[in-house]
């Protein structure tokens, strides 16, 4: 059926149907489309017999998908579709069977056309719409049917010209976007990139005289296609090999690229937009990618988009002549020095505006590697492509690189006043200091923590320290707070939460040693965890560290009241504080049925379980409405003593091979899991008091053929979530820790599945995996798509 692609042009493209126009004096031979525009004639064609196909139109139309009757989607994404308004080609077969004189097939195809639209709107919406061309040549510009595209766009020109009966009056800019698109279409129609995928760069492109490369690569800019996949998002040249293979060109590239930057208006097909669902957008402008080179090569930044929708090209030429100017004369001053020099030099000025200096600081440690400036939403990435040392830590003396970098966190961080953004942006600039691996600074560093009042702070440069090669001064401060010398106050969570980022045997120590009773700081930070649950801060104190879990531990076993009242409704629990206030829907896991109770009162000890259920995988599930709540309580404390010893954190490749994962704000944490060891012998009863099994054999069990440790899922779970959710969040899957056949030769499975320890049949688990294939499993299953065969034009006969 008729679509309104031309054939073998672009990636969405399909067959087209439409009349031959034999070429005529000066006029070359051309197609007539259904929908009223004209392409080219193309080299390669099919005839097909239009009598014999309207017929067959006419005798299966009721029985026609809606997709061949109505108007077609059209566009390069189901997130970009448009919909062209003209029907599909009743109203054209009708005229087409009316000039070759079969006027009884045109009555029904008119009558069809008028079913198709309802009453007068198929003729109506069959007169051109110019904003709709529009904006079909966009989308097939975007997806490279630019013989389409030219084909809308000189359709609406003729529209705007008055070529369809009135003249309408389009607003000047329009106007202007109109022609100023088709002769861009038109100039197109000359190079060899018209209406076909791109080809890759030359393979020997690295060898090529510089000059040339870099003429080659920027007579390519138009060519760029990096579409913005969110909304708000940047159109992102990360992965663009165009850009890339400019930037790694490096100073020798910049002259050119600023005359690109002031003069290419060539557009690419990278379009800008604001959401997805709204109209407008506009195409950037080859321009565009070159300045996204010249700032990455140079690592500074010219131009800040305003907004959410802004990019350089929306500027306009106006403004792209004043920032080349601005880079000539950056270029001018600066373009003798190596980057290096630069970066320092913009590092240790005084002049320079103070939200500057982390970008210096950043690119001087990263010299070397490639990084890449985004011009449409202000992100960067880097990716590491040096070899050896920073080339900048022998650079420089009096000072180093590291000095200066350290000046620039003192004066950056000075116009902050609470302690938590000073620490943050220190944060920033310890792990440059890291990432630059000049370990001189350590003499430093070690004086800022003699001299440092906050403990959070001496910490921070203790870290710097630790991850530069000297455990010493982390060591010292860790030994204070486990002897209760060195106390935070408030500034506790911060603490604790460097501590356990530490991964150092001090910090690890002093972690454990608050959780013993006898601690000194142990009631405090006891007291700490219980507001903050109170408070819903559970984030606060999530860790991945055993002492979460201690002190978690000792307030199952405080069963004062919180002052709310939990109380089950028809579809949610409430949690009432004077007025009802919805807190959490009905536990997925476990099903309405459990939670009976109609009110209960909220405890310590409560909220505590919660919190333990979720970070701690394989425990009782607890929730105070259930009927069997101290039942439940009962078990998670039980559970808790026994398995205490052997928790553990969650390695990432549990994580990944079982779904888990916690989050502390934007960082996330794997959580927990009882380790059971695997002992390669059957298990007896004092293995299972200890911990170290989940179940026993009476002695007449063997060790199972199965390899462990693995993950599955019952049977009955698989048959609920279907395949496509046996990977991924609440996907069921479980460990599998112990495999053991009885003496009937039945083979047993321990698991520690999300709420329960336990033992179970070999018939009841499926899709048993061992733990490294479970990791590498993805969340969704990849399909493979066979290439489509080249669809071909279908010539419907030559005009009459």
């Amino acid at each position: 059926m008729p679509a309104f692609w031309l054939v073998g042009q672009g990636k969405n493209e399909a067959d087209v149907e439409g009349w031959l126009a034999p070429a005529a004096g000066d006029k070359p031979a051309g197609v007539l489309l259904t929908w009223g525009g004209s392409v080219s004639a193309p080299q390669k064609y099919q005839n097909v017999d239009f009598l014999d196909m309207a017929q067959k139109y006419v005798a299966n139309y009721d029985s026609l998908p809606i997709s061949a009757t109505k108007p077609v989607s059209y566009g390069i994404s189901s997130q970009q579709a448009l919909v062209c308004p003209y029907p599909r080609p009743t109203l054209a077969y009708a005229a087409w069977a009316h000039r070759l004189g079969d006027e009884a097939l045109a009555a029904k195809l008119l009558r069809l056309a008028r079913k198709n639209g309802g009453n007068e709107d198929a003729l109506i919406s069959f007169q051109p719409n110019v904003g709709t061309l529009y904006s079909c040549a966009e989308s097939a510009f975007q997806g490279r049917s630019d013989h389409e595209a030219l084909a809308f766009v000189q359709q609406a020109d003729s529209v705007i010209k008055g070529r369809f009966g009135k003249t309408e009056n389009f607003p000047p800019e329009f106007r202007s976007a109109v022609e100023e698109f088709r002769q861009e279409l038109l100039r197109r129609q000359k190079t060899r990139h018209f209406g076909k995928a791109p080809s890759p760069l030359p393979a020997d492109i690295d060898n090529w005289p510089l000059e040339k490369r870099v003429a080659f690569l920027i007579d390519c800019l138009d060519e760029v296609d990096v579409q913005q996949n969110a909304a708000p998002g940047g159109v992102e040249y990360w992965n663009e090999p165009l850009v890339l293979a400019l930037i790694r060109c490096g100073d020798p590239a910049i002259p050119a690229l600023l005359d690109a930057v002031e003069k290419d208006n060539r557009l690419t097909r990278s379009k800008r937009v604001w959401r997805f669902y709204c109209p407008g957008g506009h195409f950037l402008r080859a321009r565009e990618p070159a300045l996204c080179a010249v700032e990455s090569i140079l690592r500074k930044r010219f131009f800040e988009p305003e907004s959410t929708s802004d990019s350089f090209t929306a500027h306009g030429p106006d403004f792209a002549k004043k920032l080349a100017g601005q880079l000539r004369e950056y270029w001018a001053a600066y373009g003798k020095m190596s980057l290096p020099q630069r970066l320092m030099k913009d590092l240790t000025d005084p002049n320079t505006p103070i939200k500057k200096l982390q970008e210096a600081a950043y690119s001087l440690v990263t010299v070397g590697d490639l990084y890449v400036l985004s011009t449409t939403d202000g992100g960067s990435i880097g990716m590491q492509t040096r070899a050896g040392p920073n080339p900048s830590i022998e650079m420089f003396k009096n000072p180093t690189a590291a000095e200066a970098i350290l000046a620039a966190m003192d004066r950056d961080i000075a116009q902050y006043k609470d302690i938590e953004t000073k620490l943050m942006f220190r944060e920033m600039y310890r792990d440059m200091l890291v990432t630059l691996g000049d370990r001189r600074i350590v003499d430093a560093l070690k004086k800022r923590i003699e001299t440092e009042n906050n403990l959070p702070g001496r910490l921070d440069y203790a870290l710097t320290c630790q991850r530069l090669g000297d455990s010493g001064p982390i060591g010292v401060i860790a030994a204070l707070f486990s002897e209760g010398k060195l106390y935070p106050g408030e500034d506790l969570p911060i603490l604790l939460r460097k501590l356990d980022a530490a991964r150092t045997k001090a910090c690890e120590n002093a972690l454990s040693s608050i959780a013993k009773p006898d601690h000194p700081f142990h009631k405090k930070i006891l007291d700490y965890f219980r507001s903050s649950l109170i408070k819903d801060e559970d984030g606060q104190i999530r860790y991945n560290h055993i002492f979460c879990i201690r002190f978690l531990r000792e307030l199952l076993d405080d069963n004062a009241p919180t002052g709310c009242i939990y109380v089950r409704t028809e579809n949610n629990i409430k949690q009432r504080e004077g007025t009802f206030k919805i807190v959490s829907e009905s536990p997925y896991q476990m099903g309405d049925s459990l939670l009976k109770k109609a009110e209960v009162a909220e405890r310590i000890s409560d909220l505590a379980a919660m919190e333990l259920n979720a970070q701690v995988f394989g425990l009782t599930y607890c929730h105070p409405l259930a009927e069997d709540s101290d039942r439940r309580m009962a078990a998670l404390r039980e559970e808790l003593d026994k398995y205490m010893p052997v928790i553990r954190p969650v390695f990432d490749e549990e994580n990944s091979g079982i779904g888990m994962g916690l989050y502390i704000g934007s960082e996330k944490i794997n959580g927990f899991v009882p380790e059971i060891s695997l002992l390669g012998r059957p298990a007896t009863e004092k293995d299972v008091t200890d911990g170290k099994a989940i179940f026993h054999l009476g002695g007449k069990g063997q060790v199972a053929d199965v390899k462990l440790p693995a993950t599955g899922i019952l049977k009955k779970d698989q048959e609920k979530l279907g395949n496509s959710m046996i990977f991924g969040h609440n996907s069921k899957r479980f460990f599998i820790v112990q495999a053991e056949k009885d003496a009937d030769g039945k083979v047993f499975f321990g698991i520690i599945e999300e709420n329960n320890i336990r033992k179970v049949p070999l018939e009841d688990v499926v899709n048993i995996l061992p733990l490294e294939s479970a990791a590498s499993q993805p969340g969704q299953t990849a399909t493979s798509t066979a290439a489509a065969s080249q669809p071909t034009l279908r010539i419907t006969g030559s005009v009459p």
